[in-house]
């Protein structure tokens, strides 16, 4: 580390010097720098270093050096650049890149602390610096200092990068907190807080979830209801094959406080389900509503809120991503519109029937885990790394629609 007072009009730096030295990393070796900055006493650097021989990048950490020496806290990632500004280390993310941020009060020296996405793709690649609360860096070519690119108006928040690589399938709303789901990863629902802020990281903002990929989040206000497949469970036939099957499930439990208790939800069955997979979930106040699709056919299955028991199945004319309940409607997404159907109008017989989703909104800009907030409704964006609201952000009809929903015979 090295410190000097600047000069002007180009005259030499006088005797500038060394005032610290990093000690080696764990294992050996040496650390590479990538940022460095100051808290008001203490000075913090970005740092990484290599894996037994392997990519000098391989593992990474936050450096804190004062005259009693240096402490170590391990990171989920590298940043480059690195800036303390109101309370929290600010860095830009390799690759995206993203604007990250990590509270200095949360680090850990036992455990791996993780960066959080605070806006995505903001367009600036290093030399991270705050003016009047704006960021500015500079940009990929790195021949211009530029401002941090702004988020879409729609945007509510970012979604980390641990649950934005589950390709996340469920959103859902208990009071003032957004719950997030992903059908693989890292085991947990992520909870952020009504306005997208997340509570502090790592373990208060993930809780436990059942053992099985998440595809659809709801809830009835007090528990979480998650539409899910299990893992695939072998079926022996009396000729002695198997078969390898995922069997979707509903699972209802009581979201917990913290991270570490399990959940031993007791799924309820969806009968004539197998080779179905679920993609939404939705609560009418009494029962709850999923929807499967197969290569065939398209459902809506209706089951008991309390025991889970069935009560309908109702062919759809399309499937959808995400399901929601309000006023008496159910609303998906199909192929980037909002679409809906009304629940007292579905028909389960003749068989042969098929319901319509009808179309409200056209590009609404959200693809999957769709949920209503004071008549706007909210999902993933298509790239599935941030909620956000339908483009516009307007308040959606939610009466009956123009288009009637009488069943249709299809062509045989």
């Amino acid at each position: 580390m090295y410190e000097w007072t600047p000069q002007t009009n180009g005259a030499s730096v006088p005797a500038y010097s060394a005032v610290m030295r990093l000690t080696p990393p764990p294992g050996g070796g040496e650390y590479f720098p990538h940022g460095v900055a100051r808290d008001g006493t203490d000075t913090w650097v970005a740092v990484s270093w290599p894996k037994s021989g392997a990519d000098r990048f391989s593992k990474h950490g936050l450096l804190k050096l004062n005259l009693l020496g240096d402490t170590l806290y391990r990171t989920n990632q590298r940043v480059n650049s690195l800036v303390h500004e109101n309370g929290y280390f600010y860095g830009i993310s390799i690759g995206n890149p993203d604007l990250m941020r990590i509270s200095p009060t949360s680090l850990s020296t036992t455990t791996t602390n993780n960066w959080g996405v605070v806006r995505r793709s903001v367009g600036i690649r290093g030399g991270l610096v705050f003016r009047n609360g704006v960021a500015y860096g500079f940009n990929a070519a790195q021949d211009k200092v530029r401002k941090a690119r702004q988020p879409s108006p729609e945007r509510l928040f970012a979604l980390t990068p641990d649950i934005g690589d589950q390709r996340p399938h469920g959103l859902a709303r208990i009071g003032d907190k957004w719950y997030v789901g992903g059908h693989s990863g890292d085991g947990y629902i992520h909870v952020f807080n009504n306005d997208g802020t997340t509570p502090p990281s790592p373990s208060p903002n993930r809780i436990k979830k059942p053992a099985a990929e998440i595809r659809g989040l709801t809830s009835d206000g007090t528990h979480l209801i998650a539409a899910a497949v299990s893992r695939a469970e072998a079926i022996a036939f009396a000729d002695g094959s198997r078969v390898d099957v995922r069997v979707p499930h509903v699972y209802k439990w009581t979201p917990q406080t913290d991270a570490t208790t399990s959940v031993s939800a007791t799924p309820f069955c969806i009968p004539n389900a197998l080779g179905y997979t679920p993609n939404g979930v939705a609560h009418d106040g009494t029962h709850i509503w999923v929807a499967l699709d197969s290569p065939s056919r398209k459902i809506l299955v209706k089951l008991n809120g309390t025991t889970g028991a069935h009560i309908g199945t109702y062919r759809m004319n399309a499937p959808v991503a995400g399901l929601t309940y309000q006023n008496g409607n159910l609303y998906g997404l199909s192929g980037g519109n909002i679409v809906i159907a009304i629940a007292s109008h579905l028909k389960t017989s003749p068989a042969t029937w098929v319901n319509n989703w009808e179309v409200v909104k056209r590009d609404s800009g959200l693809a999957d885990g769709l949920a209503f907030r004071n008549g706007t409704a909210y999902g993933f964006n298509a790239a599935q790394d941030e909620v956000r609201a339908e483009r516009g952000n307007p308040t959606i009809t939610t009466t009956t629609p123009t288009t009637p929903t009488t069943p249709t015979s299809p062509a045989s």
